[in-house]
């Protein structure tokens, strides 16, 4: 679901669910996988937009247009995988269980028609219940973008 508040704002938010089950037959048993994931992410930004100019001798005005986007995505991420064996009595294996938390500031500013560039900071945590374990994944991107 996308909105745009005022010209320049804007909100935007999805969720994703994939809910899958593989079986594999062998002659005895048949095993049976089931992946499930779920994330929800919204995004917030906000764009302005200049036009600037300068005069020079001999040759005039140099209009030049410039903006400048910002954006904040938080994101979170459930994964489950397990499997079993059908018609056992025993309790499913979990080969996967983590939760995820996800958040990016990012801002751009396009200098010109050919000329841009940005940067983008990504935090990470995942939570691995299984393993009772947690990552931590910190991101810093810096781009130019040089069109000819």
């Amino acid at each position: 679901m996308n909105m745009t508040w005022k010209p320049g704002i804007s909100t935007d938010y999805s969720t994703n669910l994939r809910d899958s089950y593989e079986r594999n037959y062998s002659a005895t048993s048949t095993n049976i996988r089931h992946n499930y994931e779920l994330t929800h992410k919204i995004t917030a930004g906000y764009s302005i937009r200049g036009t600037q100019g300068f005069k020079l001798p001999l040759i005039g005005t140099l209009k030049f247009e410039n903006q400048l986007t910002l954006s904040l995505t938080v994101q979170n991420t459930t994964r489950r995988t397990e499997s079993w064996v059908e018609g056992s009595t025993d309790e499913p294996t979990r080969s996967r269980d983590d939760f995820e938390w996800s958040i990016t500031p990012s801002a751009s500013y396009n200098f010109s028609r050919n000329i841009r560039g940005g940067l983008e900071m990504k935090w990470i945590d995942t939570h691995n219940r299984r393993l009772d374990q947690v990552n931590h994944v910190r991101d810093v991107s810096i781009w130019v973008e040089l069109k000819f």
